[in-house]
């Protein structure tokens, strides 16, 4: 289940906004489970100063991901990071940019090119 140190991690960072995708890892650690381990390079926006530090997100038990990057190029963040809960189910979705339309699960599904959906996250500073 998410906690709140996660979510306040998450407002910390803005949603890390303007950071860096550092890894997104498939970690198949027993055989019938999925984890995804996102690493993020973000600046702490509630930090006096420009503190930028890597955020380690977990994601257990996974259903649903979709991981689509360019190769070679920075995966520079600039719609945010976004924690959703979907009938108890936990979705981070990861940059998309869904102007008008009303985020679900169903646009994320059409329009995210990052997402994963499981069942606990886990958020931690790896460093600072």
């Amino acid at each position: 289940m998410l906690n709140e140190a996660a979510r306040k991690i998450f407002d910390d960072y803005y949603g890390f906004d303007d950071g860096l995708i550092k890894s997104f890892e498939y970690d198949f650690f027993h055989a019938d489970a999925l984890r995804i381990k996102i690493d993020v390079y973000a600046r702490n926006y509630e930090l006096e100063g420009d503190v930028w530090r890597t955020v380690r997100i977990i994601i257990d038990d996974v259903s649903e991901v979709r991981s689509v990057f360019e190769a070679g190029a920075f995966n520079v963040i600039c719609s945010r990071v976004k924690l959703l809960n979907f009938d108890g189910k936990w979705c981070v979705e990861v940059d998309g940019d869904f102007g008008g339309i009303p985020i679900s699960l169903e646009a994320i599904r059409n329009y995210s090119t990052c997402y994963v959906v499981g069942e606990r996250v886990e958020v931690l500073e790896v460093d600072g």
